[in-house]
């Protein structure tokens, strides 16, 4: 089956779709279905001219198997994150997309780049994994540790005027639009309504 969505080549349009499963030499481009227009954005400031198979991440995490087996079948691909400094997994996702084409690029929404090879998983990746690996019983032991002080600690009293700290840690990144998002909203703005100091503490970049 092949079937394509063409449009003039010119730095303003949307690269060039095409999908044929059965020929090899194509390009692929991977990003999270929540990020699809800024990576459209930044596929096309890189490579323009270029045409790409469009797959969301969440999609390819459900065909991995199938990808597995494609050792090489793409000429590049282009994985895009929300942020390169916070997403996970980035050295495994690279060495994956470098399994599967000739050449792998990592795009984020600030413009940084980050390029990937078999060289670079022997190189950059594989001693980052390890790092990291090395580093998490002691993290974990550091976390237990800390939970256990803040149990011996006396509860606190309530001061007389109340300002209320606000945790937002969960690691869905660059999200601007949704649910949570109006939810974050909504609580902020009653506080403030109600004239209560809030200050907020953010995994994410807040904007």
């Amino acid at each position: 089956m092949k079937y394509s969505r063409k449009q003039k080549s010119n730095r303003g349009a949307r690269p060039r779709v095409t999908c044929n499963m059965t020929d090899g030499g194509h390009n692929l481009f991977v990003f999270p279905a929540y990020h699809r227009a800024v990576g459209r954005a930044r596929l096309r400031e890189e490579f323009p001219d270029e045409p790409f198979i469009e797959v969301p991440l969440e999609q390819l995490t459900l065909e991995f198997k199938d990808y597995l087996r494609r050792f090489q079948r793409y000429r590049r691909t282009v994985f895009f994150t929300y942020d390169l400094k916070t997403a996970p997994r980035i050295a495994l996702w690279s060495a994956f997309l470098s399994w599967i084409s000739r050449s792998c690029v990592v795009l984020d929404a600030s413009g940084r780049k980050r390029t990937g090879s078999l060289g670079a998983i022997l190189t950059r990746d594989i001693p980052q994994i390890a790092g990291e690996t090395v580093q998490l019983p002691f993290l974990l032991w550091q976390v237990a540790r800390d939970i256990a002080r803040i149990k011996t600690k006396k509860k606190a009293r309530l001061a007389g005027s109340v300002s209320i700290a606000y945790l937002r840690t969960d690691h869905w990144f660059g999200i601007t639009a949704g649910g949570s998002v109006t939810h974050v909203a909504g609580v902020a703005n009653a506080f403030r309504n109600l004239g209560i100091p809030l200050f907020l503490v953010s995994s994410d970049k807040l904007e």
